[in-house]
């Protein structure tokens, strides 16, 4: 067999080559509690063992994260070509007891994305027809991955993920919708006895304003205000001494404009009866110095 062209430490794979080295084995990855097997793979070396996030798919490193597995070699001592052919009729053969969902592929080294790229891609500079595309669409509804077929069915997304991976996306989700950032966020207009207008971008800005930070990890507090807050609005009510009135969206205030209306933007320190605060001159100082310079 003529030798497959290096680069570097990295072959150039060319249809029809394999390596007769019998180094080569077969692998399964299976559930320790139940024997599922979720994964069958060919390799040599210590590949079998490997979990690495960088080395797997996806759906395998959430299985594995979730569940207690482990590996083991089906059988050693191959050739490339041997251990090709053995994946793929594994693969097969697990499929017919919905196994091997982890498999992105069905085995053998002949449908492999590095194999298939540029020009040996028979898809090269050429796209799927809008009617093509709707029938692999009603395909994979009812296909292998639909339903019960799914790596994903029946695991609850915080099952799918270490703790900490769990702990970092709840967060990371959280501030992405908090405050201003939620589309369903309602700005406000906070005017205080003294005639002093205070814009808020939402209703969570205010209570921050009003309380401190404590809003961030006391619950009971942001509900007791919000529906304070719900209450002032329609009863024409105040709350803490300020009088509440909703910023309907797209409707823009002259006077909270950038150089319109006919009152200034001064800072709340040296603010006068009928001046506006923006947001944007609060988002410099906390709610705490606000307070205090509006006290002044």
């Amino acid at each position: 067999m003529e030798h497959n062209k290096t680069i570097g430490n990295k072959k150039k794979w060319k249809a029809g080559e394999y390596d007769t080295s019998p180094i080569y084995y077969v692998y399964e990855w299976k559930n320790v509690e139940n024997g599922h097997v979720f994964y069958v793979g060919k390799g040599k070396g210590g590949r079998y063992k490997t979990k690495a996030p960088s080395k797997r798919n996806r759906f395998f490193v959430r299985y594995v994260n979730s569940h207690e597995c482990e590996p083991s070699i089906i059988k050693d001592g191959l050739t490339e070509k041997e251990a090709f052919d053995l994946e793929k009729a594994t693969i097969a053969e697990y499929r017919k007891s919905s196994q091997c969902e982890c498999n992105f592929e069905d085995g053998g080294g002949d449908s492999g994305s590095a194999r298939l790229c540029g020009e040996l891609n028979p898809m090269w500079h050429r796209t799927h027809t809008k009617e093509a595309r709707e029938k692999m669409r009603e395909a994979n509804l009812g296909g292998r991955n639909a339903g019960k077929n799914n790596a994903q069915y029946g695991i609850k997304l915080r099952d799918r993920m270490t703790q900490e991976q769990y702990d970092n996306w709840k967060i990371a989700h959280h501030n992405a919708q908090a405050g201003s950032k939620n589309v369903k966020a309602v700005a406000l207009i906070a005017t205080n006895e003294d005639g002093i207008e205070l814009r808020f971008n939402c209703i969570k800005e205010f209570i921050e304003f009003l309380v401190g930070d404590t809003v961030e990890t006391d619950s009971k507090i942001d509900n007791h205000y919000r529906s304070k807050i719900k209450v002032a609005v329609k009863r024409n009510k105040r709350v803490n001494g300020y009088l509440i009135r909703k910023i309907p969206k797209g409707n823009d205030v002259p006077s909270l404009r950038e150089g319109e209306g006919a009152t200034t933007r001064e800072t709340a320190g040296n603010a006068g009866e009928g001046s506006t605060v923006g947001a944007s001159e609060m988002a410099s100082r906390s709610a705490k110095q606000l307070r205090n310079e509006l006290k002044k």
